[in-house]
């Protein structure tokens, strides 16, 4: 398994749509959405990889309300930081927002993730 790999497993528990950066066009709300803000890169002095990684992801609910983008991403948080198969510490509170275009709600927050190389 890799952090990838485990952090769509938990994702997926909340909605099972959940994609990477974008989700296609006129995809069912609500659907989840992650992407890579950075991290530790966790290398031994030698120069070697640690056998874990250290992720900064961002997690992105939208839907067609806010109270519901709301309250899935307030289970995402309880989820991620409960989580079995990595430990997860949220950064920040959850933010919200409107897309005028899509007509859509969202709210997102990030989290640092420590696992599986």
């Amino acid at each position: 398994m890799s952090l990838e790999s485990d952090v769509l497993a938990v994702l997926q528990v909340q909605c099972p749509r959940v994609y990477p950066s974008q989700a296609p066009l006129n995809t069912v709300r609500p659907f989840l959405t992650y992407d890579h803000l950075g991290g530790d890169a966790l290398r031994y002095m030698d120069g070697t990889a640690a056998d874990k990684r250290m992720a900064q992801l961002q997690v992105t609910v939208w839907a067609a309300d806010k109270p519901t983008a709301i309250t899935l991403m307030l289970a995402v948080e309880e989820a991620m930081c409960t989580a079995a198969a990595f430990s997860c510490a949220p950064v920040g509170a959850l933010q919200s927002g409107y897309e005028y275009e899509g007509e859509i709600f969202r709210s997102f927050q990030e989290f640092t993730v420590l696992g599986a190389r």
